[in-house]
């Protein structure tokens, strides 16, 4: 990922996961804890410097007004879903793969679908993969010998997907699949490693964690500061969030505000953040931009699954794919 400023780019990455365990189902959790929402800095009052207009259609009063209802809400301490929280913090999550999880649908006709078209009007520049990547990957998960196959292209994401696909037929060592750790250094770690961390430092460091942070942080090196910009939220197979204070996805998206908003305060153009939600083998990839004054949108960029089995090593190419992006 290359994050411009007025006279530099920088590339330079590091790494960090969270090292610590945590096990929301121990004894020692009982219930998860009511949050007030209204505590702290922010200011329920908000007052537009510039608003997000799409189509001659004014977004921002609506989302002011669905804001304020979420307030009402957390001053009731009821009814507060996910999207609620997240506007809270003036985030706003477009989900155009599943409406029903977008702000979207909380928004009266007219704005949900001036926000909605123009959402299915972005176009992303993700990496596509070779067809012999593709067939060499499809070749293995139909188990056929991959030494009979030959990649004929020689490009960089092809190299990628070889490698992985031959770390992949190679890992056999078993998980313990209560350990969140343990779970993303299989599935996930190498694919990071390979395609995000090719070109810089080989270690990923552990980091103390109060349970808060991400699992895994990527960033880099502005006026002597670290500026984190992709983030990773784990959670195991057959996982509830019953016992947390926040859900995952709640997490992910204002670690993604956050990373904006120091970028900002660094005064870097344009600031981007990326975030990966891992549920299990299901990923889900945003991408969140700070489009008017108090408008934070967090878009779902792409949805896959990571390799749990040899069959299923056609999934290999969408997984490079999209870290790409990121890299991009």
């Amino acid at each position: 990922m290359s994050v411009k400023s007025p006279t530099s780019v920088f590339t330079t990455f590091f790494a960090i996961t969270s090292k610590a365990e945590y096990n929301i189902s121990s004894c020692e959790v009982k219930r998860a804890r009511k949050l007030d929402y209204l505590t702290g800095n922010g200011q329920k009052k908000w007052e537009p410097k510039d608003k997000l207009v799409l189509n001659g259609v004014d977004i921002t009063s609506a989302l002011v007004k669905f804001r304020n209802s979420s307030i009402k809400a957390a001053e009731d301490i009821n009814g507060l879903n996910p999207l609620r929280v997240l506007s809270l913090s003036h985030v706003f999550l477009v989900n155009k793969l599943d409406p029903k999880n977008c702000i979207s649908s909380y928004l009266e006709e007219k704005e949900s679908k001036a926000l909605s078209d123009w959402s299915h009007s972005l176009c992303y520049n993700i990496p596509r993969a070779s067809n012999d990547a593709v067939l060499y990957c499809k070749s293995i998960a139909d188990g056929d010998e991959a030494k009979d196959f030959k990649i004929e292209d020689d490009s960089v994401l092809s190299a990628m997907i070889k490698d992985l696909a031959d770390q992949l037929i190679n890992n056999k060592v078993k998980v313990n699949q209560s350990s969140e750790m343990s779970f993303m250094d299989k599935y996930l770690i190498p694919a990071i490693r390979r395609v995000l961390l090719n070109n810089a430092a080989e270690e990923v460091d552990g980091a103390n964690s109060n349970g808060k942070k991400p699992d895994f942080m990527l960033g880099f090196s502005k006026k002597r500061q670290d500026v984190y910009c992709f983030f990773v939220e784990v959670k195991r197979p057959n996982m509830k969030s019953n016992y947390q204070e926040e859900g995952d996805m709640t997490k992910l998206l204002k670690q993604l505000k956050a990373s904006i908003d120091k970028q900002l305060l660094l005064g870097l153009r344009d600031p981007t953040s990326l975030g990966l939600l891992m549920e299990g083998f299901k990923c889900s990839l945003f991408k969140m931009t700070l489009v008017a004054d108090g408008v934070y949108l967090p878009l779902l960029i792409k949805l896959f699954s990571l390799v749990e089995e040899v069959h299923e090593m056609a999934l290999l190419p969408l997984i490079v794919e999209s870290l790409m992006f990121v890299k991009v």
